[in-house]
């Protein structure tokens, strides 16, 4: 390893040691460069009842929608039909997700995919979306504890940390409920984005 992180059992606290025969001008580096970066803020966010989800999430009027999906799901497709109705994208690839005293909230992150345009801010969320490609619009409502699950396997949790997976799950488990979750097959058009805002 050419960087160690050590925290402490509250995981706020640590250290981080470089190896210098790794790095001969230390100064210059950024030492949570990826991956120890990303890692960090997995660990951190289970501790905020929040988890990274691979996502798309677009903000419309004050109204969150998160687009779940693998690579090659379509993320990057929804985050351009959006911008270009007009929505806010607040990341293409990378979406964080979090159950907090005033809802449920999806943030913004600099982890973006195709669309480096991401921002915006903390918006509340008004559905989950698991992409699907098609030729016509078509959607298929998902349990809570099955979406849950789908969005989890879609999701970075701590997996070096079963204490804080445990809360992730139990952090997604209330998401699924609070919100409508499930299997969104969209076309390439702005069919998708309209029938998103059709059920409002």
């Amino acid at each position: 390893a050419d960087r160690v992180l050590s925290l402490d059992a509250s995981g706020t606290t640590g250290q981080i040691v470089m190896n210098p025969d790794r790095f001969p001008d230390p100064a210059t580096r950024y030492p949570l460069e990826y991956p120890l970066e990303d890692l960090l803020f997995r660990h951190l966010l289970a501790d905020h009842d929040a988890l990274l989800v691979h996502a798309c999430g677009v903000s419309w009027r004050g109204a969150g929608y998160l687009f779940v999906g693998s690579s090659g799901a379509g993320k990057s497709t929804t985050a351009r039909l959006w911008r270009a109705a007009g929505a806010t994208v607040l990341n293409d690839d990378r979406v964080v997700l979090e159950a907090g005293r005033d809802g449920v909230r999806i943030h913004p992150t600099p982890w973006f995919g195709e669309h480096p345009e991401a921002g915006g801010e903390a918006t509340p969320l008004r559905a989950i979306y698991l992409l699907r490609k098609g030729s016509d619009v078509a959607f298929e409502p998902v349990r809570p504890a099955m979406a849950a699950a789908l969005v989890f396997a879609k999701s970075f949790p701590p997996l070096w940390d079963p204490e804080r997976v445990e809360r992730t799950l139990a952090t997604l488990g209330y998401v699924c409920q609070q919100v409508p979750c499930g299997w969104l097959t969209f076309p390439k058009d702005a069919r998708a984005v309209e029938w998103v805002l059709a059920q409002e």
